[in-house]
């Protein structure tokens, strides 16, 4: 009798460590799902925001090729209206006023692409943040399968010891 409730509890451990096993095999699954999907998303976004700090930097190129043409075009209207009153273009002070609009367009210039600069390492920045994130789910995810794993092992261990553990005892074995 008592090697047949050494059987019966033999079974029982088995079911119960299958059980256990295929338990912590969905549950790494579903882990290493949810992580690479995690991952996944992180990594576009930190895309997304790489695009947008490229976009940026060419919308602050183009004002600033914008602002540069308008200095041009004023300095144009100034050498006109220089020459227009008879004033030598070449004196100084009409090369001091020529000289000062083309300094303010070029500060105009500069600043507007400093400024995109500044908007552009923001996005970089959020970038940064989500490469971040996703390496560390990588790295959160390959201790948790090493943990499930692990706890994997000590199931099989726990059923294997049960049921030679039970046999064992009886002395019929």
């Amino acid at each position: 009798m008592c090697v047949v409730s050494s059987i019966i509890s033999g079974v029982a451990s088995i079911v119960q460590g299958a059980f256990n096993i295929y338990r912590t095999t969905e549950i790494i699954k579903y882990q290493q799902t949810q992580a690479e999907e995690n991952i996944r998303e992180a990594n576009q976004n930190a895309e997304i925001q790489r695009q947008n700090a490229a976009i940026e930097r060419q919308e602050a190129l183009e004002e600033a090729r914008s602002q540069r043409l308008k200095t041009l075009q004023e300095m144009a209207a100034e050498k006109a209206i220089i020459a227009s009153g008879n004033i030598d273009v070449n004196s100084q002070t009409s090369l001091d006023k020529l000289k000062s609009i083309s300094s303010q367009g070029e500060l105009d210039a500069l600043n507007i692409m400093n400024q995109g600069e500044k908007r552009a390492q923001k996005y970089l920045l959020q970038a940064q943040k989500y490469d971040n994130q996703a390496n560390l789910i990588f790295k959160q995810s390959s201790k948790n399968f090493k943990d499930n794993a692990l706890k994997l092992l000590g199931s099989g261990m726990s059923t294997y010891k049960s049921i030679f553990g039970n046999l064992g005892s009886t002395g019929e074995f």
